[in-house]
């Protein structure tokens, strides 16, 4: 067990509505090349297969007993991919405009504080035929030094 920092500590509550923006940062692009076979389907088993190289994927945090102490990190036995990796689809024509709308509903959805504090979102139904992701990772979790360890071991 980790204790969450003292910085950390200070960053908003994931379950507070209005502090949702500074909490909850996230990143939104389209996948390169069009869209052959299923991305939300490569994109879990990749998930899948590289999730125990980034610790950040599989801890939580613990509340300590009458909140005396910062909550700390704890493993989490078996992550639902299902529930951290999901797919929507976009309403025909699958425009920009429509593509922003679906990334603001997301980021406007508070995370599951008895999860590991991310998720991703496969988008579909663009019209460029490319599917789109959507990545958010509350700030306690990931910052600066772990976003470059994330990028390095979980993106190629």
């Amino acid at each position: 067990m980790k204790a969450l920092s003292g910085t950390g500590r200070q960053l908003p509550s994931p379950g507070t509505a209005e502090r949702r923006c500074m909490s909850d940062p996230c990143t939104c692009s389209t996948a390169s090349g069009p869209n052959r076979g299923d991305f939300h389907a490569a994109i879990k088993r990749q998930m899948k297969a590289r999730i125990h190289l980034a610790p950040i994927f599989t801890r939580k945090l613990a509340p300590m007993p009458l909140q005396f102490a910062n909550p700390v990190w704890i493993e989490e036995d078996k992550v639902d991919l299902d529930y951290h990796v999901q797919r929507v689809m976009l309403p025909a024509p699958g425009t920009q405009a429509q593509l922003e709308d679906c990334a603001g509903r997301l980021h406007s959805e508070l995370l599951d504080r008895s999860r590991p504090l991310w998720r991703l979102v496969v988008i579909d139904g663009l019209q460029t035929g490319q599917a789109a992701y959507y990545i958010k990772v509350h700030h306690a979790v990931l910052d600066g030094q772990a976003g470059c360890c994330w990028r390095t071991r979980c993106s190629t």
